[in-house]
């Protein structure tokens, strides 16, 4: 019995399989073909191919025709004007002995109902034989303007089917480029279904040699390795290139290298595509600057077939097997792997930057992050457009003076408010200008006392921004000289060039400097003397010493302007001015101006005259002898000692002095608070009182200062470093500050979720 059921199953396989035999036909395809290379001319094989069935017909139905856009057709109450389809009742497919499957036949039921979602649609459909609602649904979809993203993608591809018969069949060059045109635009609302993407990928790479010429070279594409195969525009054109002897330039190695299977660019890379091609031209050029030459290699191309979607007909390209296959090298391809991982890397920054905030991708902010090769190339990119609009503001100068507010505006950074200057816009501003080689003065970041908003800064041009070691001793001490002199200059309330002109000759021979160092403090000085910064914040700061360290600071202030041994009246006052800043009598001021070996220029008045009787003065003695053979030098060591000693003592003071009024002797800190910090990157001090903003709504600013006291901090000075550490992270600041203090209400969740992970991490 079992036997039986084996034997008629078989007979019934055998059955269905003769069945589908006879309605498919033993003939083997036809094929198009391409006559040459010169001509890109594709040939259709079989044209004249007699298909019985269809011509018996042919007679009682009206002929096929192209409805080119703007026709209009009228059917089932429809108005269709867009075109682009085959309309009547007679069009055999090529290959096979039946209607051709993207055909729309009027005499065909229409459905009264519709589907369009495309539930009853076969997975190779053909007018002629879906259900009469779906036809509908299919008619509709081509009265609109095609391009609803929701729509059945087999009425996408039943309309695709008449557009690559049109193109490689009937070989109407006047529609080849709206074809193409129009295959794009089906791949930008139907892409996200991957097979009609890659069949309508496929038609662009066979259709592209016939639209164009082998010689001009394929769009560059961050997808372009999208499947397993080397696209064949790119082979092509790559390929001829070889075969004319040519040399590789930057942009057609890297179609070779984008175009490999095996490529998958970064998200930086892909993110910022454009500037990543116009930064590996620049990384290219500096490995190859006479361009790539590579061997011709023997291999040709083959298996260049393109096989219709609709399964109607097939095209084979011939004369490929002339070019070279350039997928046959392999040796460059190292070399391009590390060009390309070199560009992603320095696109990084940016990258992230625009993922968070893609509206402001042409800012300054994002321009600052991008390489500084992006200033030497042709390319126009956000870098180079702030270069530009700083030079026009500068008119060419490589140095000068300009007020702080329109420096920010022209950077793109708004002018600063009211008050004091946020650090995180001095550091804005020194990130943008550090990118374009451009230094500038006051620096906060070198130790310079910032000026106010309605200051000025000095600008100079330097290679790297004139970047220095602050820290660095005679750097260090070289700065406080020209503060001090500032000071002196600025107590009469006048500046002449004379005093500038000194203290550029001082700069000068104060040895140990760099030529970068002294450029940077010679426009720093220029910038105290002009009043270009706050200068008067250097005075004020010496206010805020207790009396050891005032009296520190006066000791060796004095002994700093008298160390030539020589005092002027100017530097009288300006010591005077110090004095009463510092609170001290002026009867302390004269004992240490007269203690010490000093030669006035100048008489100095003590205390008023008083004529009382005394004792003749002596004459004086005789003078040394000089030596007739050469002049004698007599250097005191123990003074200089003492004078070079005495310069770095008020240089380690002046150094807590000169830091945007911030007070300047460091309190007593308590020891860290046994429990743990709440926020990564905030001490324990700065860390509880965000977390006593964040638990509040809303903080009175004493209330602020109080808890700021609480925990031995300075209030303006934490609110500048909760802000900072938020712009280290986040990109914004933390706190708003106005009359009351708040966390801003969007970063809240963000904290607390941070907080709670924190405390969850550490228990």
């Amino acid at each position: 019995m079992e036997l039986l059921l084996i034997l008629a199953g078989i007979a019934v396989i055998f059955y269905i399989f003769r069945r589908q035999e006879g309605a498919t036909g033993s003939s083997s395809p036809s094929q198009a073909t391409m006559s040459g290379i010169p001509e890109e001319r594709w040939q259709q094989a079989g044209a004249s191919r007699q298909y019985k069935s269809s011509r018996q017909t042919a007679s009682a139905a009206s002929p096929a025709r192209w409805v080119s856009p703007g026709d209009k057709v009228a059917i089932a109450g429809l108005e269709i004007l867009g075109g682009n389809f085959y309309f009547g009742q007679s069009l055999c497919a090529t290959d096979f002995d039946q209607p051709e499957n993207c055909l729309v036949n009027p005499s065909l039921m229409i459905g009264r109902g519709g589907d369009p979602a495309g539930q009853s649609m076969p997975y190779w459909p053909s007018y002629s034989r879906i259900h009469p609602n779906a036809r509908r649904s299919y008619l509709e979809w081509l009265a609109s303007a095609r391009d609803d993203p929701d729509a059945s993608i087999g009425y996408v591809f039943l309309y695709f089917y008449g557009l690559e018969r049109r193109f490689f069949v009937d070989e109407a060059s006047r529609d080849n480029d709206a074809i193409i045109d129009e295959v794009r635009r089906l791949i930008s609302i139907y892409g996200r279904n991957g097979s009609f993407r890659n069949y309508a990928t496929q038609f662009l790479e066979f259709a592209s040699p016939l639209s164009g010429n082998l010689r001009t070279r394929p769009e560059i594409d961050a997808e372009a390795s999208h499947g397993f195969e080397f696209p064949l525009p790119a082979r092509l054109y790559l390929g001829a290139r070889l075969a004319d002897g040519q040399v590789l330039d930057a942009e057609d190695c890297l179609l070779w290298f984008v175009s490999l299977p095996e490529t998958r660019l970064r998200t930086p890379a892909k993110r910022c595509f454009d500037l990543f091609q116009t930064l590996w031209k620049i990384r290219f050029q500096e490995r190859h600057p006479e361009g790539l030459k590579v061997r011709t290699p023997k291999r040709t191309l083959k298996n260049t077939g393109y096989r219709a979607a609709s399964g109607t007909f097939t095209a084979t390209l011939t004369g490929a097997t002339a070019i070279p296959d350039i997928t046959s090298l392999t040796s460059p391809l190292k070399g391009f792997a590390a060009i390309a991982e070199t560009c992603t890397s320095d696109l990084e920054s940016y990258s992230r930057f625009v993922g968070k905030r893609p509206e402001d991708a042409q800012s300054t902010e994002a321009a600052v992050l991008l390489p500084k090769a992006f200033l030497s190339c042709d390319d126009d990119n956000p870098l180079k457009a702030l270069s530009q609009k700083i030079s026009e503001t500068f008119a060419g100068r490589p140095t000068g003076k300009i007020a702080l507010a329109e420096l920010c505006e022209k950077v793109g950074l708004g002018a600063p408010g009211e008050g004091k200057v946020p650090a995180s816009l001095f550091n804005k501003l020194g990130a943008a200008l550090d990118r374009l080689d451009i230094g500038y003065e006051p620096d906060r970041r070198y130790g310079a006392v910032p000026p106010p908003p309605d200051g000025t800064v000095v600008f100079f041009r330097a290679a790297n921004a004139a970047a220095v070691d602050q820290d660095r001793a005679q750097f260090h001490a070289a700065r406080t000289i020209v503060e001090i002199n500032a000071l002196a200059a600025w107590a009469d309330g006048v500046v002449d060039a004379s005093e500038l002109a000194t203290l550029q000759q001082e700069i000068s021979a104060v040895p140990g400097l760099g030529p970068v160092e002294r450029v940077r403090l010679l426009a720093y000085a220029s910038a105290l003397l002009g009043g270009t910064a706050n200068s008067r914040a250097l005075m004020k700061g010496l206010a805020k010493l207790d009396d050891a360290g005032r009296r520190r600071v006066a000791q060796a202030t004095v002994a700093v302007v008298l160390a030539d041994g020589h005092v002027s009246h100017s530097e009288v006052v300006f010591i005077e001015k110090l004095w009463k800043t510092l609170g001290f009598p002026k009867e302390e001021l004269y004992g240490a101006l007269h203690s010490g070996n000093v030669v006035a220029e100048e008489p100095v008045t003590v205390m008023t005259e008083t004529s009382e009787p005394g004792h003749p003065i002596p004459p004086p003695p005789a003078p040394a002898p000089v030596s007739a053979t050469r002049a004698q030098v007599d250097i005191d060591n123990d003074r200089l000692t003492r004078i070079l000693s005495e310069t770095s003592a008020v240089s380690s003071l002046l150094s807590e002095i000169f830091i945007e009024e911030e007070a300047s002797v460091t309190p007593h800190r308590p020891q860290a608070s046994s429990h743990r910090r709440p926020f990564d990157g905030l001490d324990t001090e700065h860390g509880d009182l965000l977390l006593f903003l964040l638990t509040e709504q809303r903080v009175e600013r004493s209330a602020f200062e109080g808890r700021a006291k609480e925990l031995r901090v300075l209030p303006d000075g934490a609110i500048e470093t909760i802000n900072e550490w938020g712009f280290e992270l986040y990109d914004e600041p933390v706190l708003e500050d106005d009359d009351e203090l708040t966390v801003a209400e969007h970063m809240r969740p963000l904290l607390h979720e941070i907080c709670r992970e924190t405390k969850e991490m550490r228990s």
